[in-house]
């Protein structure tokens, strides 16, 4: 489990999550809903019909990318929240790791004498 998610990238397709210390707000996903280009859904529109179809049809691939939008987000969130999760079970195991040795290099120091400066033996 910590080997995968330790070498995977957190991007997919038309999403990057940027590293485990990007803020949400620097998420991104390649969006297809292009607002300003509105002819190839009114292209050729000769009757309210077509019109309202063509409306209907940017409606719809609008909320189609949002849903896309909404799942880059929960996937961008599940991922860092893995990570932040691995980095501090990572960080706690390297802390305490790190402090039995100190405990266990100062009580190896302090039993053996050091040697006595200035004294001699007599």
């Amino acid at each position: 489990m910590w080997v995968p998610l330790a070498t995977s990238t957190m991007r997919a397709p038309g999403v990057d999550s940027g590293t485990i210390f990007a803020s949400s707000s620097s998420w991104t996903y390649s969006s297809s809903f292009d607002a300003n280009d509105t002819s190839s859904y009114y292209d050729g529109a000769s009757s309210e019909a077509d019109i309202r179809a063509g409306a209907e049809a940017s409606i719809h691939d609008w909320l189609a990318d949002v849903d896309r939008g909404a799942a880059a987000f929960d996937y961008c969130d599940e991922r860092h929240s893995d990570r932040r999760v691995m980095l501090i079970s990572l960080g706690v195991a390297a802390v305490v790791l790190a402090g039995v040795t100190a405990i266990m290099w100062w009580r190896d120091r302090s039993r053996r004498p050091g040697p006595r400066v200035g004294l001699t033996d007599r």
